[in-house]
Parts: structure tokens; C-alpha cells; sequence
């Protein structure tokens, strides 16, 4: 009985060991990259009282890999809730595709990257089926964020060369037709190809449909190349040679205002701080992304040209793009307040009310800072000419520090109107004030 008994065992251990060995023979000989090299059985050399940073060194990468994983989320959630918080912001066309590329990045972090760390971590793929279908969102997610990177540079191309036809013809609906083909796009070229096996060689469809023990990428030729023109070189193309057109066209709009001796008015110095904003997302995009694509064209042709562990760099390179682009918007200012008022809510009160203290007392000084917080006292002191331009008396000081308190600034950062006090707000009486200024000070004649 004791023999029969373990005959059975050995049969099924049998049973259970083969399907495993023999996936594991065709997904290294078929790819000999992604993490096959770096997946290897060390549990057979492993003693229990090494330390786990000596006893498994992928440890140390995987939680590294989590933690960038984890920051690329937060980055871009944050950047998605400071365009939708903050009326300045949403009211921008191009902030729409700014959260299009937010969301597909924060895609990226969530449901391609923790996933590939979790593997990365523990030596083998631990999700089964969903191999197939987390390829597809890679391809998705990847693919996306770089199709808005592309939209976003021709938005700046149009709204920098086309300054008075872009009101009205970047309507809302025009800018949604685009993000939707954006996602149109990216959807068919992953989850078509990868579901229906055309991106990969034939006898490695059937083990990433199955319960495979590692998901690594197998792609034929024709994909390889085809997909990588359409996800990157294309794309790239057209962006670059979009912000060389954004660069000229800033720097003869440049020379033409100091050629008649005016200033940039504040729109203007937006779009082009705008452009060198996402002139730096360019740079880095095609830093991160270059040696992937080179990589994934030069692979289903020669195998042997390039290892697992630079496959693994390269792509994870790639992904991190995704958590760099929040620190790239950081740099701009509308963005870097949006950031402080979400993340820093009572320093930012107090920045404000330093500035709006700076700006009563600039008004008051020109002698527009005079607020009555009684209309007939205003309409008495319009009559009586210059004369009451030359003092503010008491109750106005009082009126103008009203809308300094800390519970005003707070219904200003979280309400949907400009001041506390929209018919006594200071906001554009300091930017007439600051445009009169400028044109006060720039000289008529050039300096000999």
C-alpha cells in the first residue's frame, strides 16, 4: 500500500513539473531578453540565514522600482487635480490634453510598472492569464502618453504662430475629438494585435494565453517595426519639428516688439513659457524613450545582440518618462501655485496675503486703492473731481483690508470666483497698474 501510495505521488509530481519545464524552455529560447536572464532559480542556492539584500539582490530593484511606480501615481493624480481644482487652469484648452497625458501616465504607473515590479521582486510572473491583456495596456498606455505628447505640441504650435485664430478654432469640441482619437489610436494598435496574436511568433501565443511563469515580450518583426513608428518615431518626428517652428516663430515675434520698442504683452510671455515648458518635456521624452524603440526594432532581428538586463533598463527607462513629466510642469508657475495650493494650503493663504498687502499698498500709493464699501460715498467722491484722489480716508483703508483676511483668501482658493469681492477686486487694477508701468518705462527712442 505504501509503495502504491508513492508511485501515485511521483506520477503527479510528474504530472505538475513537466507543463512548467517545458514553458519555461520555449520562453527562454523565444526571448532571451525582457527578464529571462534575470529570472533565474536562485531558491536552489539560497540559505535561509543569508541576509535577504546578499540572498536575493532583485529585492533591493523591486522595491525601487515600486517606490518609482508609486511616485509616478501621486505625480500625476496631483497634476490631475490641480488643472480640475483650480478655475485658471481648467478654462485652458491645453490643460485638457495636459490631463489626458497626466491620466495615460498615471495608467502607466498603476497598471504596467507595479505590476512588473511585483514580478521583477519575486523572480516569476505571479498573475496567470493576465499576461496577455497587461501586455496590451502597456502597449496602450505607453502609446498614449506619447501620442500626447504630440497633440500638446501642435496645441503650442497653433496657439503660438496662429495667436488670433486659436481662440476659435481650438474649440472644447475639436480639443475632445483629438484626445479621443489620441486613445482610439493607442487602443488599436495594442489590444488588436496582442488579443489576436499578430504582434508575436506563433508558438509563443499559446504560453502567454496560458498561465506562463514569466510575461515576457516576443515580438515578430513586422509589429516590432510597424508599432514603433506609429508609437514613437512618427510622433517624434512631428514634435520636433513642431518645436523648431515654435522656436522661430518665438524668436521673430521677439525681434519684431524690440524692433518697435514695445514689451511682450502677459499672453504672450505665456505661450512662451508654455513652449519651453514642453520644449523640456520633449528633450526628456526622447532621452527616456530613444534607446527602447531603437532596442525593440533591433530584437526580433538579432536576439543575441542584446541581453536581458539592457532590454530591462531600456524599457523601464521608458516608463519612468511618466514620473518625470509632474516635476517638468513644476517649473512652471501657474502649475507650481496650483501645487501649493493643493499641497500647502495655509503657507499659500499666507503667500497671498503678503501679496495682497503688496498690492493695496501699491494701489493706494497711485491712488487707485480707494474701495468704499458704501456706493453713494463713491459716487459723492467722483463728483468731487481730483481733489479726493489726493487722501484715502479711514473706512477705505478698512474696506481695502476686509478682502486681505485669511477667510477671504480661503473663499478665493476654494471658490470659483476670482476675489471675495468681485466688484472690489484687485486683480485687474494691479494689472493695468503693472502694464502701465511697463509702458512708463520703456523708453520711446533707442539709446545711442
Amino acid at each position: 500500500m505504501t509503495v502504491s501510495l508513492g508511485t501515485i505521488l511521483d506520477e503527479l509530481s510528474s504530472l505538475t513539473q513537466e507543463p512548467t519545464t517545458a514553458a519555461t524552455t520555449t520562453t527562454t529560447t523565444n526571448a532571451p531578453y525582457m527578464y529571462s536572464e534575470l529570472w533565474t532559480d536562485r531558491n536552489a542556492s539560497m540559505s535561509e540565514s543569508e541576509p535577504l539584500a546578499r540572498r536575493d539582490p532583485n529585492v533591493a530593484a523591486g522595491i525601487a522600482l515600486a517606490i518609482i511606480s508609486l511616485l509616478t501615481v501621486f505625480g500625476n493624480i496631483l497634476v490631475i487635480a490641480a488643472v480640475t481644482s483650480w478655475r485658471k487652469l481648467r478654462h485652458k484648452i491645453t490643460s485638457w490634453f495636459v490631463v489626458s497625458l497626466a491620466l495615460s501616465d498615471v495608467l502607466v504607473g498603476f497598471l504596467v510598472m507595479s505590476w512588473n515590479a511585483a514580478a521583477f521582486t519575486i523572480g516569476y510572473w505571479p498573475f496567470g492569464r493576465f499576461c496577455a491583456v497587461h501586455q496590451a495596456l502597456d502597449i496602450m498606455m505607453s502609446t498614449a502618453s506619447i501620442l500626447n505628447l504630440c497633440v500638446i505640441a501642435l496645441d503650442r504650435f497653433w496657439a503660438v504662430t496662429q495667436p488670433f485664430d486659436y481662440q476659435s478654432k481650438m474649440t472644447r469640441k475639436r480639443a475632445l475629438l483629438m484626445i479621443a482619437c489620441v486613445w482610439i489610436v493607442s487602443c488599436v494598435m495594442s489590444f488588436v494585435p496582442v488579443l489576436s496574436g499578430i504582434h508575436t511568433v506563433d508558438d509563443a501565443q499559446d504560453t502567454i494565453l496560458a498561465n506562463p511563469p514569466k510575461c515576457d515580450f516576443i515580438l515578430n518583426g513586422i509589429y516590432a517595426v510597424l508599432s514603433s513608428c506609429i508609437s514613437f518615431y512618427v510622433p517624434s518626428i512631428v514634435m520636433i519639428i513642431t518645436y523648431l517652428l515654435i522656436y522661430r516663430e518665438a524668436r521673430r515675434q521677439e525681434q519684431s516688439i524690440r524692433s518697435q520698442n514695445r514689451v511682450l504683452d502677459n499672453n504672450q510671455k505665456g505661450e512662451h513659457k508654455a513652449a519651453k515648458t514642453l520644449g523640456a518635456i520633449l528633450g526628456v521624452f526622447v532621452f527616456c524613450w530613444l534607446p527602447f524603440f531603437v532596442v525593440n526594432c533591433i530584437l526580433p532581428f538579432c536576439k543575441e545582440c542584446i541581453s536581458g538586463a539592457v532590454f530591462t533598463i531600456v524599457l523601464w527607462l521608458g516608463w519612468i518618462n511618466s514620473s518625470l513629466n509632474p516635476l517638468i510642469y513644476a517649473t512652471n508657475r501657474e502649475f507650481r501655485t496650483a501645487f501649493k495650493r493643493l499641497l500647502c494650503k495655509k503657507q499659500f493663504l499666507r503667500d497671498r496675503t503678503m501679496e495682497y498687502s503688496t498690492t493695496v499698498t501699491l494701489l493706494m500709493h497711485m491712488g487707485n486703492g480707494k474701495v468704499d464699501s458704501n456706493k453713494n460715498e463713491r459716487k459723492k467722491k467722483a463728483k468731487a473731481g481730483a481733489s479726493s484722489r489726493q487722501s484715502a480716508p479711514a473706512h477705505t483703508l478698512t474696506a481695502i483690508t476686509e478682502f486681505v483676511t485669511e477667510e477671504s483668501l480661503k473663499e478665493e482658493c476654494e471658490g470659483e470666483t476670482e476675489g471675495p469681492y468681485p466688484e472690489h477686486n484687485i486683480g485687474p487694477r494691479l494689472a493695468k497698474y503693472q502694464s502701465d508701468t511697463e509702458e512708463n518705462l520703456t523708453p520711446t527712442t533707442e539709446w545711442k
